[in-house]
């Protein structure tokens, strides 16, 4: 959102217009998926927090005129770190970097925007010398889910984790003893609930 107060402006239909989705998909995805009841309650507390914003962007103006785009870069960096680290399970963690550096096999699934997450993801483990394949088409993750066994590691990477065919290809993975991990922002969806990690 590149300007958050001309946003306050816009009503469903316009917003679905300029994402290129409809107005059903921005109360329910935009909205209420982030724990709004509906586009105006949204709305108002984007308000407060431009309000906020203002107030404190008043005591960091010299250093944001400098250089404005790299200070909002690295902000919002620090931000999403810290956001992870508060959610994460420190001793899951463990758990999955030990069953990983034992494993024989990496399987990555990826859906919609984090397809190329794990893409990435799989060039780092190959370049650490993990034997790693990443799918990101679901005819192609659920049969290369039918191959893993129980010496390899399967992780599906979703943002909202409600994909049909991820969780599916967890399931079937998990029913070939694969060790199943789901990175999702949602604890409720549907990858979440496919792996036990």
């Amino acid at each position: 959102m590149s300007n958050p107060a001309a946003f306050l402006e816009l009503d469903a239909r316009e917003i679905g217009y300029q994402c290129g989705t409809s107005e059903a998909t921005v109360v329910r995805f935009f909205c209420q998926r982030i724990g709004h009841r509906g586009l105006s309650e949204m709305k108002k507390v984007l308000a407060r927090e431009l309000a906020a914003n203002l107030m404190s962007s008043k005591v960091t103006h010299r250093f944001d005129r400098q250089n404005p785009v790299l200070e909002q870069v690295f902000s919002s960096c620090v931000e999403a770190l810290r956001d992870t680290w508060s959610g994460m399970d420190r001793s899951k963690i463990d758990s999955i970097a030990a069953t990983i550096a034992r494993s024989e096999r990496l399987y990555l699934f990826g859906a919609g925007g984090s397809a190329h997450i794990a893409q990435i993801a799989a060039l780092n483990f190959l370049a650490l010398g993990f034997q790693t394949i990443a799918f990101v088409d679901p005819i192609q993750q659920h049969a290369a889910a039918k191959l893993a066994t129980s010496k390899d590691v399967a992780i599906a990477v979703t943002y909202s984790g409600n994909q049909t065919d991820l969780a599916e290809t967890l399931q079937t993975a998990r029913t070939r003893r694969a060790f199943c991990v789901g990175i999702t922002s949602f604890q409720q969806g549907l990858v979440s609930k496919s792996a036990p990690y």
